[in-house]
């Protein structure tokens, strides 16, 4: 073998080498992206999964507080029909019994307000 053919066989092994070096850097690389990936998948899976429990928690207490003021409304409407029952009927009621239930069904503001009247 010449020098010459000794020198490209030395280029060659020296390309072989450096493309191995290469390659591995490359699959390091790669399996680096895919771990970060795979992370990335978690804490996205993890973050939708904490919106999805705070929205069930939202939708809970808005259906919590929605019953609480059908609930109220109710109330309200029943306190209302038994104004307007005393209202309607105050004259053969006792006086005293029409201003008992008028000071539970009809709110004093001022009082409310904390005003002095």
């Amino acid at each position: 073998m010449s020098e010459r053919e000794k020198e490209l066989s030395r280029q060659v092994e020296d390309l072989r080498r450096e493309m191995a070096a290469l390659r591995h850097e490359t699959a390091t690389v790669i399996a680096g992206n895919a771990a970060a990936m795979e992370e990335a998948a978690v804490e996205r899976d993890k973050a939708r999964d904490e919106a999805v429990l705070m929205r069930h928690q939202r939708d809970a207490a808005l259906s919590g507080k929605a019953e609480t003021q059908v609930h109220l409304g109710q109330v309200y409407r029943r306190i209302k029909d038994v104004a307007e029952l005393v209202t309607a009927h105050e004259k053969n009621l006792p006086k005293e019994f029409v201003a008992q239930v008028r000071a539970l069904v009809e709110p004093d503001f001022a009082q409310l307000l904390g005003v002095s009247a």
